[in-house]
């Protein structure tokens, strides 16, 4: 029969055309409906990226720092509004900056500091994503630096503000430490008294 119509004559005949008729329908449907399961899942089910977190947001500010040029596309004019330095860091006198066209998949600026002959950069994220950004995961991003050393780098990530830090440094903890700002107990003192 191999998938041509049999003409039978009479009752039975029409009974194995009906029958043969339906296989073929159900054959072609079911074959449509295959393609339409391997499309849907091709389509729908694109692996995401996975969420970041503070490791990996680590990685990618390292990754940045050593593969940027000192003084590459730095302006000299003041900052965009929305990406301030962090207060743990400080307002450094002189800090040149530029906008990062994209880093983990938002609007960031990265700021290029130096203290003495070292070298850092500090990156600011909006966490505020499009729809297109992979996630953060803020429960895993802490609110105050925790600096990590590896391949002559010390780096750190934290949120403040509804912004993300992260900061990496040439060298160890020591240079690391000349990038955080003192944070000095501010108290209201009274005039000396005079004798």
């Amino acid at each position: 029969m191999g998938g041509q119509l049999v003409r039978c004559p009479g009752l039975v005949g029409l009974a194995l055309e009906i029958i043969l008729l339906r296989r073929s329908v159900l054959a072609t449907a079911a074959s449509g409906a295959l393609a339409a399961a391997i499309f849907g899942a091709v389509v729908w089910s694109r692996p995401t990226a996975a969420p970041y977190t503070e490791d990996s947001i680590a990685a990618a500010a390292r990754e940045a720092f050593a593969n940027d040029q000192p003084g590459s596309l730095l302006e000299q004019k003041a900052p965009p509004p929305g990406f301030p330095v962090s207060s743990i860091v400080g307002t450094p006198a002189g800090a040149r900056w530029r906008k990062l066209p994209s880093f983990l998949g938002r609007s960031a600026v990265v700021y290029q500091l130096r203290r003495g002959p070292t070298r850092g950069d500090l990156f600011v994220v909006r966490l505020a994503a499009s729809p297109r950004a992979p996630k953060i995961e803020l429960s895993r991003v802490p609110v105050s630096p925790q600096p990590v050393s590896t391949a002559g780098m010390t780096s750190a990530v934290w949120r403040e503000q509804g912004l993300l830090f992260a900061l990496v440094v040439e060298g160890g903890d020591g240079e690391y430490r000349r990038f955080i700002a003192a944070h000095p107990v501010v108290a209201m003192l009274a005039p000396a008294r005079q004798r």
